[in-house]
């Protein structure tokens, strides 16, 4: 399900709950923001939740993402997420 692709690795693994599963979260909406598709994609449920848990992503297609700036990549990748103003109060 489309759901799926929003699934945090530590929810497949069973763990708690907690601020990593919501930075993972806002991650992948911002990358499909950015790049106007899913970080994860796999037509087998199981292979995607596989991806997820590795976080085996890569910012494709080229074209798309030769024109969005490296600091929204990272920011993306929720390098500096929680450092940004916005998320401070988090």
């Amino acid at each position: 399900s489309a759901c799926s692709r929003y699934i945090a690795p530590e929810i497949l693994r069973g763990e708690r709950y907690g601020k990593p599963v919501d930075m993972w979260s806002i991650g992948v909406i911002l990358y499909i923001l950015l790049g106007g598709s899913p970080p994860f994609y796999d037509k087998d449920e199981t292979a995607l939740f596989e991806k997820i848990k590795r976080a085996e992503f890569s910012f494709q297609p080229r074209l798309i993402w030769e024109c969005v700036s490296d600091e929204a990549k990272v920011r993306a990748t929720g390098s500096t997420a929680t450092h940004h103003r916005h998320m401070a109060h988090y």
